[in-house]
């Protein structure tokens, strides 16, 4: 005869109990919508012949997705000093925030600046506003020189712009709005100019003195 090993549920509703099948069919069946009022544990595999839908913006998520982005671009052509000393200045028309989902997540944030500064400088990571512990080089520590990505050398710093992509990824620790950015700070006790999406020696366009665009993209990443 049969044995109660399988949960049934019918139409819209789950049925109190278990329903006498045949032996050789282990699992759970839905022969309508099926509802649960908790946690369903699965410790096998799941075979889906249809559709899985999801209401109420209930989503499944699973370790290393991308379950939302952020975008950041600036146009703007202006100038952000570098100082010689401190921690550097926050280049804010390339911030990226975003509130995590969840506490656990990685944020995977990725720039690709256009600018121009000279060779001895370096870019640092912001964190709410504020030079992140880990925005420098961490064995060398939070000393002019120590940074996260230098500055392309550039013996004449007046004329055609570089090109910087820098990624970074952190974990906040929790889930309130968190805003990450891009920092320059002088390499020695010379402070310097950063221009951005321009030339220093000009805002452009024309000549040798171009202008670009700068992007940001944020994402959190489960784990």
């Amino acid at each position: 005869m049969g044995v109660f090993n399988k949960l049934v549920l019918d139409q819209d509703g789950l049925l109190v109990g278990n329903r006498q099948i045949e032996a050789s069919q282990n699992g759970v069946y839905f022969s309508g919508n099926g509802m649960f009022g908790s946690d369903l544990v699965v410790s096998g595999n799941v075979v889906v012949g249809g559709t899985v839908t999801s209401s109420s913006n209930n989503i499944t998520y699973s370790p290393g997705m991308v379950i939302q982005t952020g975008y950041v671009r600036s146009d703007d052509r202006t100038t952000y000093s570098s100082p010689g000393s401190g921690d550097g200045t926050l280049i804010s028309a390339l911030n990226l925030s975003i509130t995590p989902r969840f506490a656990n997540s990685m944020i995977l944030c990725h720039w690709m600046i256009n600018g121009e500064i000279h060779h001895d400088n370096t870019f640092l990571i912001f964190k709410n506003g504020l030079l992140a512990t880990d925005g420098y080089n961490l064995q060398a520590g939070n000393l002019q020189g120590s940074g996260y990505v230098n500055a392309a050398y550039d013996p004449d710093n007046a004329s055609t712009p570089s090109n910087y992509n820098i990624m970074y990824a952190g974990f906040p620790g929790g889930t309130g709005l968190v805003t990450y950015g891009v920092g320059i700070r002088s390499s020695s006790a010379t402070a310097y100019t950063f221009a951005l999406n321009r030339a220093t020696g000009s805002i452009g366009p024309g000549g040798q003195a171009e202008n670009m665009v700068s992007i940001g993209i944020i994402q959190e990443i489960t784990q």
